[in-house]
């Protein structure tokens, strides 16, 4: 005889699994590579830190509360006129409705972690813009320098005119013999 085996549906993608990671958190059954963990690392840390494990999308969020994996059926629900197989048909209902929209808490604090990091970006941003219009300001100072300095060169400039040039010639005898005649 074979024994049955307990198969699991993943919380992420609905395959079924014989195996996986447990989230404490959101009660969440996971594929070990849905849970992005290694089989051998999981069963290494021990029963202790497996009943504590949380899966990234809690760990991220920093949700600790338990969520159960279906909400209990009010009583009115399960009262005799309504029968018994409506209720557990509502129950499935119930519980399948709860595993489709336990995500949206999820993604709730994953949208507010979002605005944060926008947030701090934008501030970030405006620093770097305000960096940007100090160098600018800066380089603005430094060309108008450099425009300066090279006027100042062209309207210094000496051009000596009217002297012969030879192989043998010495600048500097050339230039002060007009200068000593002067």
């Amino acid at each position: 005889m074979s024994e049955a085996v307990n198969t699991l549906e993943c919380a992420l993608c609905d395959d079924v699994f014989t195996d996986g990671a447990h989230c404490h958190s959101c009660n969440k059954k996971l594929h070990f590579h849905c849970a992005q963990l290694n089989e051998p690392g999981y069963r290494k840390v021990g029963a202790k830190k497996q009943q504590q494990w949380r899966c990234p999308a809690c760990r991220q969020t920093g949700q600790t509360v338990q969520i159960p994996a279906h909400t209990a059926i009010p009583s009115p629900i399960t009262s005799p006129v309504i029968g018994q197989g409506n209720a557990q048909l509502l129950e499935e209902i119930n519980k399948s409705l709860f595993m489709k929209l336990a995500p949206l808490a999820i993604l709730a604090g994953e949208i507010r972690v979002l605005r944060g990091e926008f947030s701090s970006m934008k501030s970030s941003l405006g620093a770097i813009d305000e960096r940007v219009n100090i160098i600018q300001d800066k380089l603005d100072v430094v060309t108008g320098d450099i425009e300066d300095g090279e006027q100042w060169n062209r309207m210094n400039n000496l051009e000596v005119k009217c002297i012969p040039q030879s192989k043998s010639e010495n600048l500097l005898e050339l230039i002060s013999s007009p200068g000593k005649l002067i």
